[in-house]
């Protein structure tokens, strides 16, 4: 606990961060060893999971319009204006600090990192490794890229050689061009090996420009940082909010939201619309792959909500944002395909 006597944000410790808020529970070893060696329940081996082939022409050409492209997992495209932004790059096979054991993604990305058009920025939530990949950071620092990452993670960029990088602490920001980072709470944890436990921050993020809010939650469990973040950033256009990695939820409830949280979530904030993330890429937790978007449509209902303000896309596809509604890009063909894959 942090020494009240200071002035010092709650978050912060004398070796590091911790989560401030009364919905955190931190779980030890032994709750780890429980989880690990609990009779898990019987999933699918094989899904279909919609898929579009993006021919990457309307990413590639210079507009003024504001898109979205889901890569897979985390990780998303943003175009503001012509000014590109990636959400925690995972390229890799595997979640991992090596590429021959850990857990391997069972979808490949939507599009390489060969392929996509020149990023200017990169925005990291956390550290772990499905969120924080080397070889993918390595590539887009060598391609000039320039990165926005929590407190005290920059030390970890610049020990790699990759030195154009902004650190902040919750409720910081960093404004270039029309653009301004703001840094906000969330409730997860960072470590890259046993020995790191939060020692750097973890952040959700607000992207605004003149005219377009975008949130970023990257991992957490549900909070009450979402009101917060909603009351101070009142117009987020666009909040891309984690559906998967919830089973069980004993163990998981802290760190990651299940539909029915992602669905609060998204009214805490007010935000205009939602777009789905974490879900049906890598298997991290015990539910079956595709279940998520499927339990997310029957909170949509139970909730009022608009099955279009809060949507699901497909591996790969682009939306672009156009008079307050969704106009979907895919490139070849605008029809989602069902393209079978199988867990590792």
């Amino acid at each position: 606990m942090p020494d009240k006597t200071t002035s010092r944000p709650d978050h912060h410790t004398d070796d590091g961060f911790r989560n401030p808020y009364p919905t955190w529970r931190d779980h030890g070893f032994r709750d780890m060893m429980k989880w690990t060696f609990s009779r898990k329940p019987d999933i699918p081996e094989t899904y279909e999971l919609p898929w579009i082939e993006n021919d990457l022409s309307f990413l590639n050409a210079s507009d003024s319009s504001v898109s979205y492209t889901w890569i897979g997992h985390a990780t998303f495209l943003i175009e503001i204006r012509g000014t590109t932004i990636l959400t925690d790059p995972f390229f890799s096979d595997r979640a991992s600090p090596v590429q021959w054991a850990g857990p391997k993604r069972m979808v490949p990305p939507a599009i390489t990192l060969e392929d996509l058009p020149p990023i200017d920025y990169v925005v990291i939530s956390h550290n772990h490794y499905d969120h924080l990949d080397f070889k993918s950071v390595q590539y887009l620092s060598d391609q000039g890229s320039h990165f926005i990452v929590p407190l005290k993670m920059d030390r970890w960029f610049k020990k790699h050689g990759m030195d154009k990088v902004t650190a902040l602490d919750w409720w910081d920001s960093f404004s270039v061009g029309e653009l301004t980072f703001h840094a906000t709470p969330s409730q997860h944890f960072c470590a890259r090996t046993p020995f790191d436990q939060r020692e750097v921050l973890w952040a959700s993020w607000i992207i605004e420009s003149t005219d377009h809010t975008c949130y970023f939650a990257g991992d957490t469990g549900y909070f009450p940082g979402f009101q917060e973040i909603g009351g101070r950033f009142t117009s987020i256009d666009v909040a891309l909010l984690p559906i998967g990695a919830y089973e069980p939820r004993w163990f998981m409830q802290p760190v990651h939201l299940n539909p029915h949280d992602a669905v609060q979530a998204l009214g805490d904030l007010g935000a205009k619309k939602a777009i789905a993330m974490h879900w049906g890429t890598i298997k991290l937790t015990d539910e079956a792959m595709d279940e998520p978007p499927r339990l997310l449509r029957k909170e949509i209902e139970n909730a009022g909500i608009s099955s279009d303000r809060f949507v699901v896309f497909a591996h790969g596809e682009t939306r672009v944002i156009m008079g307050g509604g969704w106009n979907t890009i895919t490139g070849d063909s605008t029809d989602r395909k069902l393209r079978r894959f199988s867990l590792p």
